[in-house]
Protein backbone atom coordinates (compact mmCIF):
# COMPACT_ATOMS: atom_id res chain seq x y z
CA UNK A 1 0.00 0.00 0.00
CA UNK A 2 1.32 3.43 -0.94
CA UNK A 3 1.09 6.21 1.63
CA UNK A 4 -0.51 9.17 -0.13
CA UNK A 5 1.23 12.36 0.99
CA UNK A 6 0.27 15.99 0.32
CA UNK A 7 2.98 18.57 1.03
CA UNK A 8 1.68 22.14 1.14
CA UNK A 9 4.36 24.59 0.02
CA UNK A 10 7.01 24.32 -2.69
CA UNK A 11 9.80 26.08 -0.80
CA UNK A 12 13.02 24.63 0.57
CA UNK A 13 11.49 22.46 3.29
CA UNK A 14 8.59 21.12 1.24
CA UNK A 15 10.76 20.22 -1.74
CA UNK A 16 13.42 18.66 0.49
CA UNK A 17 10.85 16.34 2.06
CA UNK A 18 9.26 15.50 -1.29
CA UNK A 19 12.61 14.78 -2.94
CA UNK A 20 13.50 12.36 -0.16
CA UNK A 21 10.16 10.53 -0.09
CA UNK A 22 10.10 10.29 -3.88
CA UNK A 23 13.21 8.10 -3.69
CA UNK A 24 10.87 5.42 -2.30
CA UNK A 25 8.13 5.04 -4.94
CA UNK A 26 7.22 1.67 -3.45
CA UNK A 27 6.12 3.38 -0.22
CA UNK A 28 4.95 6.90 -1.02
CA UNK A 29 2.77 8.72 -3.53
CA UNK A 30 3.78 12.36 -3.02
CA UNK A 31 2.39 15.61 -4.38
CA UNK A 32 3.53 19.14 -3.56
CA UNK A 33 0.90 21.88 -3.77
CA UNK A 34 2.23 25.41 -4.27
CA UNK A 35 0.08 28.55 -4.30
CA UNK A 36 2.33 30.37 -6.80
CA UNK A 37 1.68 29.89 -10.51
CA UNK A 38 5.17 28.58 -11.11
CA UNK A 39 8.67 28.42 -9.61
CA UNK A 40 9.63 31.79 -8.15
CA UNK A 41 12.32 33.46 -10.26
CA UNK A 42 13.57 35.87 -7.61
CA UNK A 43 14.72 35.14 -4.10
CA UNK A 44 17.26 35.89 -1.43
CA UNK A 45 20.58 34.46 -0.30
CA UNK A 46 21.34 32.22 2.64
CA UNK A 47 24.11 30.40 4.45
CA UNK A 48 23.93 26.65 4.84
CA UNK A 49 25.77 26.14 8.10
CA UNK A 50 27.35 22.77 8.97
CA UNK A 51 24.05 21.39 10.27
CA UNK A 52 22.33 22.34 7.00
CA UNK A 53 25.10 20.72 4.95
CA UNK A 54 24.74 17.49 6.93
CA UNK A 55 20.97 17.59 6.46
CA UNK A 56 21.46 17.80 2.69
CA UNK A 57 23.77 14.79 2.87
CA UNK A 58 21.18 12.80 4.79
CA UNK A 59 18.63 13.79 2.14
CA UNK A 60 21.13 12.69 -0.53
CA UNK A 61 20.99 16.07 -2.24
CA UNK A 62 24.01 17.59 -3.95
CA UNK A 63 24.37 21.35 -4.18
CA UNK A 64 24.26 21.40 -7.95
CA UNK A 65 22.06 22.69 -10.73
CA UNK A 66 22.04 21.17 -14.21
CA UNK A 67 25.07 19.13 -13.25
CA UNK A 68 27.13 22.12 -12.03
CA UNK A 69 27.96 22.95 -8.41
CA UNK A 70 26.23 25.98 -6.92
CA UNK A 71 27.06 28.17 -3.94
CA UNK A 72 30.34 29.44 -2.52
CA UNK A 73 32.19 28.17 0.54
CA UNK A 74 32.39 30.82 3.22
CA UNK A 75 36.04 31.80 3.68
CA UNK A 76 35.82 35.00 5.70
CA UNK A 77 33.29 37.07 7.66
CA UNK A 78 33.83 40.83 7.91
CA UNK A 79 31.88 42.92 10.43
CA UNK A 80 32.71 46.53 9.68
CA UNK A 81 36.49 46.55 9.39
CA UNK A 82 36.91 43.56 11.69
CA UNK A 83 37.52 40.00 10.51
CA UNK A 84 35.54 37.48 12.57
CA UNK A 85 37.27 34.09 12.79
CA UNK A 86 35.11 31.11 11.89
CA UNK A 87 35.92 27.64 13.23
CA UNK A 88 33.93 25.04 11.36
CA UNK A 89 33.91 21.33 12.14
CA UNK A 90 36.11 19.16 9.93
CA UNK A 91 33.23 17.24 8.35
CA UNK A 92 31.12 20.22 7.25
CA UNK A 93 31.78 23.86 6.50
CA UNK A 94 29.45 26.72 5.56
CA UNK A 95 28.20 27.36 2.03
CA UNK A 96 26.58 30.60 0.88
CA UNK A 97 23.97 30.04 -1.82
CA UNK A 98 21.15 31.82 -3.63
CA UNK A 99 17.71 30.65 -2.49
CA UNK A 100 16.61 29.88 -6.03
CA UNK A 101 19.74 27.80 -6.70
CA UNK A 102 19.06 25.64 -3.63
CA UNK A 103 15.39 25.47 -4.61
CA UNK A 104 16.35 24.28 -8.10
CA UNK A 105 18.78 21.69 -6.70
CA UNK A 106 15.86 20.22 -4.74
CA UNK A 107 13.24 20.68 -7.46
CA UNK A 108 15.23 18.72 -10.04
CA UNK A 109 15.10 15.72 -7.67
CA UNK A 110 11.30 15.69 -7.58
CA UNK A 111 9.81 13.74 -10.53
CA UNK A 112 8.01 15.77 -13.17
CA UNK A 113 4.34 16.39 -12.45
CA UNK A 114 4.66 15.96 -8.68
CA UNK A 115 4.61 19.71 -7.99
CA UNK A 116 1.18 21.21 -8.63
CA UNK A 117 1.22 25.00 -8.98
CA UNK A 118 -1.58 27.52 -8.48
CA UNK A 119 -3.00 25.56 -5.58
CA UNK A 120 -3.70 27.30 -2.26
CA UNK A 121 -5.00 25.22 0.64
CA UNK A 122 -8.43 26.39 1.79
CA UNK A 123 -9.87 23.56 3.86
CA UNK A 124 -9.29 20.26 5.66
CA UNK A 125 -11.96 17.67 6.45
CA UNK A 126 -11.97 14.23 8.00
CA UNK A 127 -11.91 11.35 5.53
CA UNK A 128 -12.31 7.59 5.61
CA UNK A 129 -10.02 5.09 7.36
CA UNK A 130 -7.81 7.68 9.03
CA UNK A 131 -7.42 9.81 5.91
CA UNK A 132 -8.19 13.51 5.50
CA UNK A 133 -9.65 15.48 2.63
CA UNK A 134 -7.74 18.61 1.65
CA UNK A 135 -9.31 21.36 -0.42
CA UNK A 136 -7.21 23.50 -2.75
CA UNK A 137 -8.23 26.43 -4.92
CA UNK A 138 -6.53 27.96 -7.93
CA UNK A 139 -6.44 31.50 -9.24
CA UNK A 140 -5.24 31.10 -12.80
CA UNK A 141 -8.52 30.17 -14.44
CA UNK A 142 -8.14 26.40 -14.29
CA UNK A 143 -10.42 24.30 -12.07
CA UNK A 144 -11.74 26.49 -9.29
CA UNK A 145 -11.40 23.80 -6.66
CA UNK A 146 -9.62 20.51 -6.13
CA UNK A 147 -10.19 18.05 -3.28
CA UNK A 148 -7.65 15.32 -2.59
CA UNK A 149 -7.88 12.55 -0.01
CA UNK A 150 -4.53 11.77 1.60
CA UNK A 151 -3.05 9.63 4.34
CA UNK A 152 -0.61 12.32 5.43
CA UNK A 153 -0.67 16.12 5.22
CA UNK A 154 2.48 18.18 5.80
CA UNK A 155 2.23 21.97 6.03
CA UNK A 156 5.44 23.56 4.79
CA UNK A 157 3.89 26.86 3.71
CA UNK A 158 5.90 29.37 5.70
CA UNK A 159 5.43 31.66 8.67
CA UNK A 160 1.94 32.70 7.54
CA UNK A 161 1.00 29.05 7.17
CA UNK A 162 -2.57 28.57 5.99
CA UNK A 163 -2.19 24.89 6.88
CA UNK A 164 -1.40 25.72 10.51
CA UNK A 165 -4.29 28.18 10.65
CA UNK A 166 -6.66 25.44 9.49
CA UNK A 167 -5.23 22.85 11.87
CA UNK A 168 -5.10 25.24 14.80
CA UNK A 169 -8.39 27.17 15.03
CA UNK A 170 -7.00 29.55 17.65
CA UNK A 171 -4.60 30.83 14.96
CA UNK A 172 -7.06 32.12 12.32
CA UNK A 173 -6.04 32.69 8.73
CA UNK A 174 -4.96 36.26 8.22
CA UNK A 175 -6.97 37.94 5.48
CA UNK A 176 -5.51 41.29 6.53
CA UNK A 177 -1.75 40.82 6.39
CA UNK A 178 -1.13 43.90 8.55
CA UNK A 179 -2.71 42.04 11.47
CA UNK A 180 -0.34 39.41 12.80
CA UNK A 181 -1.67 36.42 14.72
CA UNK A 182 -0.87 36.18 18.42
CA UNK A 183 1.90 33.63 17.92
CA UNK A 184 3.91 35.76 15.45
CA UNK A 185 6.56 38.21 16.67
CA UNK A 186 7.44 41.32 14.67
CA UNK A 187 11.05 42.33 15.40
CA UNK A 188 10.38 45.82 14.02
CA UNK A 189 12.80 45.67 11.10
CA UNK A 190 12.26 45.85 7.34
CA UNK A 191 14.67 44.18 4.94
CA UNK A 192 15.24 45.13 1.29
CA UNK A 193 17.23 42.39 -0.46
CA UNK A 194 18.13 40.82 -3.76
CA UNK A 195 20.55 38.53 -5.57
CA UNK A 196 22.41 40.32 -8.36
CA UNK A 197 25.17 39.64 -10.84
CA UNK A 198 28.51 40.46 -9.22
CA UNK A 199 29.62 41.68 -12.65
CA UNK A 200 26.81 44.22 -12.96
CA UNK A 201 29.06 47.02 -11.71
CA UNK A 202 32.87 47.25 -11.35
CA UNK A 203 32.63 48.30 -7.70
CA UNK A 204 30.65 45.27 -6.54
CA UNK A 205 33.76 43.13 -6.17
CA UNK A 206 35.22 45.67 -3.75
CA UNK A 207 32.08 45.54 -1.60
CA UNK A 208 32.08 41.75 -1.30
CA UNK A 209 35.29 39.79 -1.98
CA UNK A 210 35.11 36.21 -3.21
CA UNK A 211 34.00 33.78 -0.49
CA UNK A 212 33.11 36.60 1.90
CA UNK A 213 30.13 37.58 4.03
CA UNK A 214 30.17 41.27 5.00
CA UNK A 215 28.09 43.14 7.57
CA UNK A 216 28.19 46.92 7.92
CA UNK A 217 26.25 48.66 10.65
CA UNK A 218 25.90 52.31 9.76
CA UNK A 219 25.70 54.63 12.74
CA UNK A 220 23.35 57.59 12.37
CA UNK A 221 19.73 58.65 12.37
CA UNK A 222 18.95 56.35 9.44
CA UNK A 223 19.55 53.25 11.58
CA UNK A 224 20.63 51.29 8.51
CA UNK A 225 22.71 48.15 8.30
CA UNK A 226 23.94 46.49 5.12
CA UNK A 227 25.05 42.93 4.40
CA UNK A 228 26.58 41.20 1.38
CA UNK A 229 27.40 37.61 0.51
CA UNK A 230 29.16 35.90 -2.35
CA UNK A 231 26.66 33.18 -3.28
CA UNK A 232 28.65 31.69 -6.16
CA UNK A 233 28.23 31.60 -9.93
CA UNK A 234 29.14 35.30 -10.21
CA UNK A 235 26.22 36.21 -7.97
CA UNK A 236 26.07 38.43 -4.93
CA UNK A 237 23.37 38.73 -2.30
CA UNK A 238 22.74 42.09 -0.63
CA UNK A 239 20.41 43.23 2.13
CA UNK A 240 19.61 46.66 3.56
CA UNK A 241 17.89 46.61 6.96
CA UNK A 242 16.19 49.48 8.74
CA UNK A 243 13.78 50.17 11.57
CA UNK A 244 10.15 49.76 10.47
CA UNK A 245 8.83 52.69 12.54
CA UNK A 246 11.50 54.96 11.11
CA UNK A 247 10.59 53.85 7.60
CA UNK A 248 6.92 54.69 8.23
CA UNK A 249 7.87 58.07 9.68
CA UNK A 250 10.06 58.97 6.69
CA UNK A 251 7.72 57.74 3.97
CA UNK A 252 4.51 58.90 5.66
CA UNK A 253 2.28 56.35 3.95
CA UNK A 254 -0.01 53.58 5.18
CA UNK A 255 1.13 51.34 2.32
CA UNK A 256 4.35 50.50 4.15
CA UNK A 257 2.56 49.00 7.15
CA UNK A 258 2.75 45.72 5.20
CA UNK A 259 6.03 45.89 3.23
CA UNK A 260 5.47 42.42 1.70
CA UNK A 261 2.56 43.78 -0.33
CA UNK A 262 4.49 46.62 -1.96
CA UNK A 263 5.30 46.34 -5.64
CA UNK A 264 8.85 46.22 -6.96
CA UNK A 265 8.50 49.78 -8.29
CA UNK A 266 7.17 51.08 -4.97
CA UNK A 267 9.98 49.36 -3.09
CA UNK A 268 12.58 50.93 -5.37
CA UNK A 269 11.07 54.39 -5.00
CA UNK A 270 11.02 53.98 -1.23
CA UNK A 271 14.64 52.86 -1.05
CA UNK A 272 15.76 55.76 -3.24
CA UNK A 273 13.97 58.15 -0.86
CA UNK A 274 15.59 56.48 2.16
CA UNK A 275 19.20 56.51 0.97
CA UNK A 276 19.67 60.13 0.01
CA UNK A 277 23.06 61.66 0.61
CA UNK A 278 26.45 61.76 -1.06
CA UNK A 279 28.58 59.76 1.39
CA UNK A 280 30.22 56.56 0.19
CA UNK A 281 27.83 54.25 2.05
CA UNK A 282 24.75 55.80 0.44
CA UNK A 283 26.45 55.68 -2.96
CA UNK A 284 27.18 52.01 -2.34
CA UNK A 285 23.50 51.31 -1.57
CA UNK A 286 22.37 53.11 -4.71
CA UNK A 287 24.83 51.03 -6.74
CA UNK A 288 23.31 47.85 -5.30
CA UNK A 289 19.80 49.00 -6.16
CA UNK A 290 20.72 49.98 -9.71
CA UNK A 291 22.34 46.57 -10.25
CA UNK A 292 19.12 44.80 -9.24
CA UNK A 293 16.99 43.61 -12.15
CA UNK A 294 13.29 44.59 -12.28
CA UNK A 295 11.21 42.16 -10.27
CA UNK A 296 14.15 40.90 -8.21
CA UNK A 297 13.84 43.27 -5.23
CA UNK A 298 12.37 41.43 -2.24
CA UNK A 299 11.00 43.28 0.80
CA UNK A 300 9.85 41.79 4.09
CA UNK A 301 9.61 42.31 7.81
CA UNK A 302 11.70 40.36 10.32
CA UNK A 303 9.02 38.03 11.63
CA UNK A 304 9.25 34.89 13.71
CA UNK A 305 6.95 32.63 15.65
CA UNK A 306 6.87 32.53 19.40
CA UNK A 307 8.86 29.51 20.59
CA UNK A 308 6.81 26.37 20.02
CA UNK A 309 7.38 23.80 22.76
CA UNK A 310 4.52 21.43 22.00
CA UNK A 311 2.55 20.52 18.89
CA UNK A 312 -0.81 22.21 19.43
CA UNK A 313 -2.23 21.34 16.00
CA UNK A 314 -2.67 17.56 16.38
CA UNK A 315 -6.10 17.27 18.02
CA UNK A 316 -8.48 17.34 15.06
CA UNK A 317 -6.29 15.89 12.33
CA UNK A 318 -3.64 13.55 13.78
CA UNK A 319 -2.56 12.61 10.26
CA UNK A 320 -1.16 16.13 9.74
CA UNK A 321 2.05 17.84 10.81
CA UNK A 322 4.13 20.93 10.04
CA UNK A 323 7.65 21.58 8.82
CA UNK A 324 10.01 24.56 8.61
CA UNK A 325 8.77 28.11 9.24
CA UNK A 326 5.16 26.98 9.56
CA UNK A 327 6.21 25.12 12.72
CA UNK A 328 9.09 27.19 14.12
CA UNK A 329 9.98 30.33 12.17
CA UNK A 330 13.10 32.02 13.57
CA UNK A 331 14.60 35.48 13.29
CA UNK A 332 17.63 35.51 10.94
CA UNK A 333 20.11 36.28 13.74
CA UNK A 334 21.90 32.96 13.25
CA UNK A 335 20.72 32.27 9.70
CA UNK A 336 19.11 28.98 10.72
CA UNK A 337 15.74 29.11 8.93
CA UNK A 338 16.59 27.01 5.88
CA UNK A 339 18.95 24.78 7.85
CA UNK A 340 16.19 23.85 10.31
CA UNK A 341 13.74 23.16 7.46
CA UNK A 342 16.29 20.79 5.90
CA UNK A 343 16.80 19.10 9.26
CA UNK A 344 13.02 18.69 9.61
CA UNK A 345 12.81 17.10 6.18
CA UNK A 346 15.70 14.73 6.90
CA UNK A 347 14.25 13.61 10.25
CA UNK A 348 10.65 13.25 9.08
CA UNK A 349 11.51 11.42 5.86
CA UNK A 350 13.73 8.94 7.67
CA UNK A 351 11.06 8.25 10.29
CA UNK A 352 8.41 7.74 7.61
CA UNK A 353 10.63 5.43 5.57
CA UNK A 354 11.16 3.30 8.67
CA UNK A 355 7.45 3.24 9.54
CA UNK A 356 4.87 0.88 8.07
CA UNK A 357 2.86 2.89 5.53
CA UNK A 358 -0.15 0.53 5.71
CA UNK A 359 -0.69 1.20 9.43
CA UNK A 360 -2.18 4.65 9.99
CA UNK A 361 -1.67 4.47 13.76
CA UNK A 362 2.05 3.80 13.36
CA UNK A 363 2.31 6.69 10.88
CA UNK A 364 0.61 9.02 13.36
CA UNK A 365 2.92 7.83 16.14
CA UNK A 366 5.79 8.64 13.80
CA UNK A 367 4.48 12.20 13.35
CA UNK A 368 4.21 12.77 17.09
CA UNK A 369 7.74 11.42 17.63
CA UNK A 370 9.01 13.74 14.88
CA UNK A 371 7.34 16.78 16.46
CA UNK A 372 8.67 15.95 19.92
CA UNK A 373 12.23 15.51 18.67
CA UNK A 374 12.26 18.61 16.52
CA UNK A 375 10.52 21.04 18.90
CA UNK A 376 12.95 20.18 21.67
CA UNK A 377 15.69 21.62 19.45
CA UNK A 378 13.94 24.31 17.42
CA UNK A 379 12.41 26.09 20.43
CA UNK A 380 15.90 26.68 21.81
CA UNK A 381 17.06 28.14 18.50
CA UNK A 382 13.98 30.37 18.31
CA UNK A 383 14.83 31.79 21.74
CA UNK A 384 18.54 32.16 20.94
CA UNK A 385 17.80 33.94 17.67
CA UNK A 386 15.48 36.42 19.33
CA UNK A 387 17.99 37.14 22.11
CA UNK A 388 20.78 37.71 19.61
CA UNK A 389 18.61 40.08 17.57
CA UNK A 390 17.55 41.96 20.70
CA UNK A 391 21.17 42.37 21.75
CA UNK A 392 22.01 43.76 18.31
CA UNK A 393 19.17 46.29 18.59
CA UNK A 394 19.96 47.17 22.21
CA UNK A 395 16.56 46.02 23.52
CA UNK A 396 15.61 43.62 26.32
CA UNK A 397 17.02 40.10 26.08
CA UNK A 398 14.93 38.56 28.88
CA UNK A 399 12.91 36.60 26.33
CA UNK A 400 11.88 33.15 27.74
CA UNK A 401 14.76 33.07 30.23
CA UNK A 402 12.97 30.40 32.26
CA UNK A 403 13.04 27.94 29.35
CA UNK A 404 16.38 28.82 27.75
CA UNK A 405 19.00 26.12 28.19
CA UNK A 406 21.90 28.38 27.24
CA UNK A 407 21.22 31.30 29.56
CA UNK A 408 24.41 30.76 31.58
CA UNK A 409 26.57 29.62 28.67
CA UNK A 410 25.66 31.60 25.54
CA UNK A 411 29.00 30.72 23.97
CA UNK A 412 27.80 27.10 23.65
CA UNK A 413 24.75 27.79 21.50
CA UNK A 414 26.41 28.11 18.07
CA UNK A 415 28.59 24.98 18.38
CA UNK A 416 25.47 23.11 19.49
CA UNK A 417 23.44 24.45 16.53
CA UNK A 418 26.15 23.41 14.11
CA UNK A 419 26.64 19.98 15.67
CA UNK A 420 23.37 18.52 14.38
CA UNK A 421 23.94 15.41 12.29
CA UNK A 422 27.46 14.88 13.60
CA UNK A 423 28.58 12.04 15.84
CA UNK A 424 28.91 14.54 18.69
CA UNK A 425 25.27 15.68 18.49
CA UNK A 426 23.04 14.24 21.19
CA UNK A 427 19.70 15.79 20.19
CA UNK A 428 18.71 18.28 22.87
CA UNK A 429 20.70 21.14 24.37
CA UNK A 430 23.75 20.14 26.39
CA UNK A 431 23.31 20.42 30.13
CA UNK A 432 25.67 22.52 32.18
CA UNK A 433 28.31 20.57 34.04
CA UNK A 434 29.25 21.28 37.64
Amino acid sequence: MLLKVAVVGGGIGGLALASSLCRHPDKFDVRVYERRRGPAESGTGMVLWPNGIRALRQLQVELEKDGKAVGAEQKVVLVGERTVPQQFPEDARAVMVAWRDLRDALLQRVPAGRVVYDRAITGIEGGNDGKCKVRFEGKAGRSAQQIVEVDLLVGADGIRSSTRALLEPRSPAMANRSELSDDIIDAGRVVFRAVISSRAHPQLATYCPEGAAVIKRLVGEDGLSVAFMDVGQDQMYWAIVMDHDLLLKKLGTEVWKVPEECSDAAARDALVALITGSDSDKQMMRTLLHATAPGDLYVSRNLSRKPTFEASWTGTFPQATLLGDSMHAVLPSYGQGACLALEDAAVLSQMLVNASPDNSHLVQECLRAYETERLKRTAQIQIASFKSGAEWRGTSTSFYNDKYEFLDRPQAVVPWMWSWGSQAHSGGPPRATT
